[in-house]
């Protein structure tokens, strides 16, 4: 092994990064090894099924796996009974063990578990066989969060549940023939971002056996104040509007989809995924993507002494922590952050549904670029242009257009982002409207828009468009501004309502910079 793997690997065990590994991490991977050996050598044939050369133990259902009744055989003769159960949580005998240690099973014609992996699974059956899931799929993970929410609520003496819990979950990194994640490294860098985002301990609560998806409380992150945003009305504060700081979160996260609304556990889960709680009704996000969203950097930079720093993300719900502090004591000074808009933009491709649950696309997002579905609805253009030419870079003072084209006739909206985060509407003249393979220069007034002054300073700057399509008609745009007396946060999103209902998988969006030079 070379010194820098065997630095890696020094630097990645579970003893350097939480010392001494805790109770639910330890259960938890082993309940995950138990389920992966179990079905990488035995769940085939045993199935649950009573079709011949089967078995009527369903491994994978752990509670089967665990009654106290008496075990069918692991031969294929289903009549057949052990008079021990596959396995124990009483510290009792396990069928299972007797039978993988004497060689019986698996039969000889089929590979076994090796001795590594024999002792996985006699240390899983003396810690009482913790539970592992059928699958480690979204509907396990959401039928947990439900089962949480529901005790939560019953629990709860004051407030809703819903506006101050939120749920994580690391199960989509489980695979099944494919090599385990290392969780216990997944999970110390999520504990470690939000520490580095807030200054406050995390608060992560296992709320399964596996210890794969965990419980939020965003007051112990101080993310539950909801009224530091005003509400934009052209350039005129229209009063303050109900947005929490982790709804930025949540504009941000591109993994979403939605439960329909006949669906038993959108019923379940209606005060979590409420407008009132949320902004987006999104029930989990990924925990891994989470950790990468608040800090640029991992574990093994900080093992290394290399520095580890906020994402622009976390720098604004930092900047907004201070704002909330600075408000409850009635300061009179609160300067919020630099704004970087787009800062690292990539591409978003929205995937398709999945078991009837559309995705719910990022097109309020502040930190994306383009955003469009899997099998995007039509090919959007636009291009910056000055004289005609198509340019990256405008001058102070220089007039210049922007240049669309679409092969299908679709409505668009157009926002403008100057340098300085500030969101304006961006009317132009001519109407909301692109006629089908046809060229459009837009402008505010036919001749072309001017940028006078950069107004972070210096010589350079970049301000950005933001193009909206879609063949039905677009909902307004909600512009939030934070109250800060100074460099504010900004944000916008378009959600659909009641009143303005639409298929944000029909839209999509375009991000277009605009690099200014005084030069």
């Amino acid at each position: 092994m070379s010194r820098v793997v065997a630095t890696l690997v020094l630097f990645l065990s579970p003893t350097c990064v939480f010392g001494a590994t805790p109770e639910h991490r330890v259960n938890g991977d082993l309940a995950i090894r138990a389920r992966d050996i179990l079905k990488r050598y035995c769940a085939e044939c045993h199935t649950g099924s009573l079709e011949p050369g089967t078995s009527k133990l369903k491994l994978m259902d752990h509670k089967k796996v665990v009654s106290k009744e008496p075990s069918e055989l692991l031969s294929k003769t289903p009549s057949e009974t052990s008079p021990i159960p596959f396995a124990t949580t009483t510290g009792g005998r396990s069928l299972i063990l007797d039978l993988v240690k004497d060689g019986s099973m698996p039969p000889a014609n089929r590979p076994g578990p090796n001795a590594d992996e024999i002792e996985i699974l006699e240390k899983w059956v003396r810690a009482k066989a913790p539970a592992y899931p059928i699958a480690f799929d979204e509907n396990t993970t959401l039928t947990t969060i439900a089962n949480d929410f529901a005790s939560a609520s019953a629990d709860a003496k004051t407030g809703e549940p819903g506006e101050y819990l939120r749920y994580v979950s690391f199960a989509h990194l489980i695979k099944d023939k494919e090599p385990l994640p290392s969780l216990i490294v997944a999970e110390q860098q999520l504990r470690d971002a939000l520490a580095l985002a807030t200054g406050n301990p995390a608060s992560l609560e296992p709320i399964d056996a596996t210890a794969t998806t965990f419980r939020i409380d965003i007051r112990k992150l101080g993310w539950h104040t909801n009224d530091l945003f005003n509400k934009m009305e052209g350039r005129t504060i229209g009063g303050v509007v109900r947005f929490q700081l982790f709804d930025l979160i949540l504009l941000e996260y591109p993994h979403a989809r939605e439960l329909a609304a006949n669906d038993p556990l959108a019923t379940r889960l209606t005060k979590l995924l409420a407008r009132g709680s949320q902004i987006r009704p999104i029930p989990f996000i990924r925990a891994d993507w989470l950790a990468g969203a608040l800090v640029d950097g991992n574990l093994l930079s900080r093992a290394l002494g290399r520095s580890r720093e906020l994402t622009p993300l976390a720098v604004d719900l930092k900047a907004l922590g201070a704002l909330e502090r600075g408000l409850a004591q009635k300061a009179e000074e609160s300067v919020g952050p630099a704004a970087k808009p787009f800062a690292r933009a990539r591409s978003v491709r929205v995937p398709e549904a999945i078991e009837g649950r559309a995705p719910i696309p990022p097109l309020s997002a502040w930190y994306t670029g383009d955003v469009a579905p899997a099998k995007p609805p039509f090919v959007l253009k636009a291009e910056l242009v000055v004289d005609g030419k198509t340019v990256t870079r405008v001058k102070e003072g220089e007039s210049f257009q922007l240049r669309v084209s679409c092969d299908r006739a679709v409505r668009f909206t157009l926002l403008m982002i100057q340098a300085d985060g500030e969101v304006r509407m961006q009317p132009v003249q001519g109407g909301d409207f692109l006629k089908e393979n046809t060229e459009r220069l837009l402008s505010p007034n036919g001749k072309g828009f001017v940028i006078s002054s950069i107004t972070t300073g210096g010589d350079t700057a970049t301000e950005h468009f933001v193009l909206f399509a879609s063949e039905n008609e677009l909902p307004a745009l909600t512009i939030l501004q934070s109250r800060h007396t100074d460099k504010h946060v900004w944000r916008f999103f378009m959600n659909p309502t009641a009143k303005e209902a639409f298929d944000p998988n029909a839209v999509v969006r375009k991000v277009v910079p605009i690099e200014i030079t005084s030069k």
